[in-house]
């Protein structure tokens, strides 16, 4: 009917939005801004240049030992200075700390030890002990402790004992004989045997060893 068509009509009406009337509009949500990552910090090794070289050399039929600095980049050796010794130098040998230089005087039957400086390289005498035979060769021991000397021309071997990180002690702890013309020597096991080779008898010198006393116990094959 028309009051039916009307009625509709009213309805549909009301259903549309009034331009006036207010309409919600969402909030708007802000996002938090991005956390800041602070890297992580990264050790890089500092190159750092090589440890300054040196090399003792000793002039036949001089009594001079003769230091030399090493260049690192292409080896080439540089003279820097010398230091006069109490008579011809036959064997040389370094401790492990690189403290201290020993030589061995012939004539002298003697071992003079002669302090490192460690930024210059250059020598400087620190004690000179008599050992009774003259040495043809230095063996410092494993522990650091002694120097092993055998002697060519005596056909023995002597013990000196090493103290305050290389320095000579006042005198020698054993003298043992070993074969015809002793010319080296060796330790091994943490210096409890020690092994002196023989030239003319062709022979090694075996013996027990205790590097704290400094004393050799005999067992020669």
């Amino acid at each position: 009917s028309r009051s039916d068509k009307s009625s509709a009509t009213l309805a549909e009406a009301s259903q549309v939005p009034d331009s006036n009337t207010q309409q919600l509009i969402p909030p708007v949500v802000k996002e938090p801004p991005p956390a800041v990552v602070t890297p992580t910090p990264v050790a890089v090794p500092v190159p750092t240049a090589p440890p300054q070289l040196f090399l003792y050399l000793v002039l036949q039929n001089t009594n001079l030992i003769e230091t030399y600095s090493i260049n690192n980049l292409d080896g080439k050796l540089v003279r820097i200075g010398s230091v006069n010794t109490n008579g011809p130098v036959l064997p040389l040998a370094l401790h492990a700390n690189k403290k201290y230089l020993y030589a061995g005087l012939d004539s002298q039957r003697s071992i003079a030890a002669y302090a490192i400086n460690q930024s210059t390289g250059l020598l400087s005498l620190e004690r000179e002990v008599l050992i009774g035979i003259r040495p043809v060769y230095i063996y410092v021991d494993l522990k650091g402790k002694n120097l092993i000397i055998p002697s060519y021309a005596d056909s023995r071997v002597a013990v000196l004992p090493l103290i305050e990180d290389g320095k000579l002690a006042n005198q020698i702890s054993d003298l043992k004989n070993t074969g015809t013309n002793a010319h080296s020597a060796i330790s091994i096991d943490e210096s409890r045997f020690v092994y002196v080779a023989n030239t003319t008898a062709n022979t090694i010198s075996h013996f027990g060893f205790d590097p704290a006393t400094g004393i050799l116990t005999t067992n020669v094959l």
